[in-house]
């Protein structure tokens, strides 16, 4: 005889000695049954029993020595049952079970002992949940030296002992989430040691996180901290997480973070602060973080000021998102310290102004996004020498003129032999632009001429809006004097919104005041749309 399946509610208890003479016997399923007690040698002489099965019995107690002689034992099941109590040393013996089942039963605070475990030395994974703990005692699971994951989710966890996890010396997943914990301190994970790679404490109540607490587990490449009640992130708090790579702590109630309060976290690939209450975000908050490759700060958190020096130290993010932050005013040096930014994101906060060198420093990026903002006016000098800037997004916003333009060649569409081609392109629709004045392209940045001999500049303009002056309501676009300086040949066909704009506007005057202009290209265009030059 191999197996045995016995269920439909037929079984009420199991005799002492009952399986005598039934050596062979490897698989045996008793689910369903109404079992309520496992009593010393309940199961002798099934000593080449592989699996046992109690699952949706009515097992209330397991004394000391029920599953005596199971020596073969390899997978055990005891979900859905009524155990409230598990007595220390009633796993003895069972030495080789490597799955081992405990869902859904009574278990409380008062359900586990000083080594309620101990015998499993073989088991690899332990799930206790959903219960009602409370607390984990010391030694709790001793004797589990080869486990590797522990799950305790949903077990209304407040309290965790010192020495709670001693014993689990081969541990590298632990899983508290959904409970009730509240602090962390530095004896939070005594018993723990360098194996420990993941930690998932999400979902909890954690308003205090002692400085050190992580120290003693130093291997960690995974901490979530999400949906938990931190107010203040402060500096030492992780120390020791040199090799944490990802790093979670979402939707917090984050009031304040400290200076250099990342410091030991430099190998943290992905950063998540989506859904905080910071107002200000200091100076140097994120030095030692240099591996960052991605960053999320929604527009939850309300970030309003940003000092200088803020994202100091992200060496590696290439994207910056700050989008819907009430940011009234970006500060000069606000950027410094990201030397491979490639895209900001500033739209919809409520700029008004930037300072001159806001930007410095950002030599690769390409993209900058400043739609739906409160700019009035906007003077990009801050960008000389930013050759790759590529695209400046400035719709929605109030501006009524671009003044102080000062550029170097190479940042627009460039025609010539020794000059790579570039472009920026300003898209500045839904404003109230009615002029662009002091327009000076600088080329003396050139390396092979000393004048351009040919410049292309195609400025995006809201084809369907009509420009309002004091001459009334004319589509009239002013420059001013010396808008263009220094070019000798300018080709002006794409000033507007397309190829086509000519036939769509009828635009009546385009002036341009004493330019050095020698030839104007798009002169028999403007001719033969009545355009007065």
């Amino acid at each position: 005889l191999l197996n045995i399946y016995s269920m439909f509610r037929i079984i009420n208890s199991i005799e002492p000695e009952g399986f005598m003479g039934l050596s062979s016997l490897d698989e045996l399923d008793l689910s369903d049954n109404k079992i309520s007690v496992l009593r010393n040698n309940s199961f002798l002489g099934l000593e080449n029993l592989f699996v046992l099965n109690l699952k949706f019995n009515l097992i209330t107690t397991i004394y000391k020595g029920a599953f005596n002689g199971l020596n073969n034992l390899k997978i055990l099941i005891l979900d859905f049952n009524l155990i409230t109590r598990i007595y220390s040393d009633c796993f003895e013996k069972l030495n080789n079970v490597i799955e081992f089942s405990l869902e859904a039963n009574k278990l409380s605070s008062n359900s586990l002992y000083n080594g309620s475990f101990r015998g499993l030395s073989q088991l690899k994974k332990l799930a206790l949940r959903p219960y009602k703990l409370d607390r984990i005692r010391s030694f709790t699971f001793d004797g589990l030296k080869r486990l590797n994951n522990l799950e305790l989710m949903d077990c209304k966890l407040i309290t965790i002992e010192r020495n709670a996890f001693y014993g689990l010396d081969s541990l590298e997943s632990l899983d508290m989430s959904s409970n009730l914990l509240i602090q962390l301190n530095r004896t939070t994970f005594e018993g723990l040691n360098v194996n420990l790679i993941y930690l998932r404490l999400r979902l909890n109540r954690l308003s205090v996180i002692e400085s050190d607490t992580f120290s003693i587990i130093p291997n960690l490449i995974l901490l979530d901290l999400g949906y938990n009640k931190l107010e203040y992130i402060k500096y030492g708090m992780f120390n020791g997480l040199k090799k944490l790579i990802y790093f979670d702590i979402r939707s917090n109630k984050i009031k304040e973070i400290e200076r250099f309060a990342f410091l030991p976290m430099e190998s943290v690939l992905h950063l998540d602060l989506f859904g905080h209450c910071l107002s200000t975000l200091k100076s140097n908050t994120f030095i030692g973080m240099k591996s960052v490759d991605g960053m999320f700060m929604f527009y939850q958190s309300g970030i309003e000021f940003l000092e200088p020096l803020a994202f100091n130290g992200l060496h590696n993010l290439d994207v910056l998102d700050l989008t819907g932050h009430p940011i009234q005013r970006l500060y000069s040096q606000t950027f410094i310290g990201l030397p491979k930014l490639v895209r900001i994101l500033l739209n919809n906060l409520r700029l008004s102004f930037i300072d001159n060198d806001t930007f410095i420093g950002l030599d690769k990026v390409t993209t900058l996004m400043m739609a739906s903002n409160r700019l009035s006016s906007f003077e990009i000098h801050s960008f000389r020498g930013h050759v790759n800037l590529k695209f400046m997004d400035l719709r929605y916003n109030y501006l009524r003129s671009l003044d102080d333009f000062y550029l170097d060649s190479t940042m627009l569409i460039v025609y010539s032999n020794s000059v790579r081609k570039h472009l920026l392109q300003i898209d500045i629709r839904d404003n109230n632009v009615t002029s662009f004045n002091r327009f000076n392209f600088n080329s003396t940045s050139l390396t092979a001429s000393p004048t351009i001999d040919d410049l292309k500049i195609r400025l995006i303009y809201d084809k369907s809006k009509r420009i309002v002056t004091k001459r009334g309501k004319k589509d009239i676009l002013y420059t001013s004097i010396n808008t263009f300086f220094n070019i000798s040949s300018l080709n002006l066909t794409e000033i507007l919104h397309n190829r086509e704009v000519f036939h769509q506007r009828k635009i009546n005057h385009l002036n341009i005041y004493q330019s050095l202009l020698i030839n104007l290209d798009s002169y028999d265009c403007c001719r033969n749309n009545d355009i007065h030059v």
